[in-house]
């Protein structure tokens, strides 16, 4: 595939998850629906500043406008900082503060992939739930509910896309107030408010049935085996445990000989 047809494919997936036209999306854009055409379809490469002006408008998150400069043929421009780094101090403080005051319940962190970057004293006696974490240890609350509390498989993914696809809903809230706008409408009494939250119900349950055809696709509906099991090390610790094990067997054996009550199994 050209980088012109993957850019092409990429700016029609944003534009449709936003719900937007082409006359809509070029006209926020400030270009004509005609470029935007042409840049959807592959016969215009986009320059670099396009590519940035169309990221801001359909709000592309920055890794995803990475991924939209290298398929029209750029060098990324945003650079990924680890949580842990000094630079990132001060918003690690404002986060302990924002989780602990919501002690004693349980509150978290967590990345893109649900990895368990930071928690209050609440959620860390409910992480002990499923055994001792190591301090340095990255714990991933997907993995956690399937493997070590055994929550069932769809729902622990269900959930996880639901909190992926929670930000979309302010986005379409505000289409939908700017669309009664457009037609006069109130968007500010009691009844534009149930009159909202209904289109914004239609609009949640077409994007759910979207979004379980495209899971039962990959394979989420099916009834066999599915497994979260991740490789685990064996530590020296572990070979000591399986050594202690084989020695205490061995001696009770050996003792059990030499008082003479020795039985092999089902022996009589």
């Amino acid at each position: 595939m050209s980088s012109e047809a993957e850019f092409a494919a990429r700016l029609r997936l944003w534009r449709r998850r936003k719900g937007w036209s082409q006359l809509e999306l070029a006209g926020r854009a400030g270009i004509s629906q005609r470029h935007l055409s042409f840049l959807e379809i592959g016969r215009a490469a986009p320059s670099r500043d396009m590519v940035a002006r169309l990221a801001v408008t359909l709000d592309v998150p920055l890794r995803q406008h990475n991924e939209l400069l290298i398929a029209a043929g750029f060098a990324p421009v945003w650079h990924e900082t680890e949580f842990a780094a000094p630079e990132l101090a001060r918003v690690r403080d404002a986060l302990d503060y924002m989780l602990a005051q919501q002690e004693p319940f349980p509150a978290v962190v967590v990345d893109h992939r649900w990895n368990l970057l930071q928690a209050n004293q609440g959620a860390a006696r409910l992480v002990e739930l499923v055994g001792p974490v190591a301090p340095d240890a990255r714990v991933n609350l997907a993995d956690a509910l399937v493997e070590h509390l055994h929550a069932p498989r769809r729902f622990t993914v269900g959930a996880l896309a639901a909190f992926r696809l929670m930000p979309l809903f302010a986005d379409e809230w505000q289409t939908i107030a700017l669309a009664r706008r457009a037609r006069g409408l109130e968007t500010a009494r009691v009844v534009a408010f149930f009159s909202m939250t209904r289109s914004l119900l239609v609009a949640a349950i077409r994007r759910a049935t979207r979004l379980a055809v495209a899971m039962d696709g990959r394979g989420f509906a099916d009834p066999g085996c599915h497994t979260f099991a991740r490789p685990r090390a064996f530590a020296r610790r572990d070979w000591w445990l399986i050594a202690s094990s084989f020695a205490v067997a061995t001696l009770a054996t050996g003792a059990s000989i030499a008082l003479g009550t020795w039985r092999f199994l089902l022996a009589r």
